[in-house]
């Protein structure tokens, strides 16, 4: 135990190294080292249920036409720049 009375707690097993540390409530902000910076603890609801809404659409499709499209668009794109670079050699 420390001189807070809070048990020391290795890294390893902590993202933010200890529960005393992540409830200290520090007018500072100190984002974690690595990865662990990108945790948090409340996800975004709102969020998550529009990326519902998106991957049920996603299911629906029809890949044939998925492709269909990107290759059409593909090709406008490379017939785009074509014509606006015809200039540049």
């Amino acid at each position: 135990m420390s001189r807070s009375g809070c048990r020391r707690v290795s890294a390893r097993r902590s993202p933010v190294g200890s529960p005393c540390r992540a409830l200290r409530f520090d007018p500072l902000y100190r984002p974690a080292p690595g990865i662990a910076s990108a945790i948090v603890g409340t996800p975004p609801i709102l969020s998550l249920a529009a990326l519902e809404i998106g991957i049920d659409l996603a299911l629906e499709a029809d890949l044939a036409a998925v492709r269909a499209k990107s290759l059409a668009l593909a090709h406008l794109f490379v017939e785009r720049v074509t014509e606006s670079c015809a200039g540049f050699g």
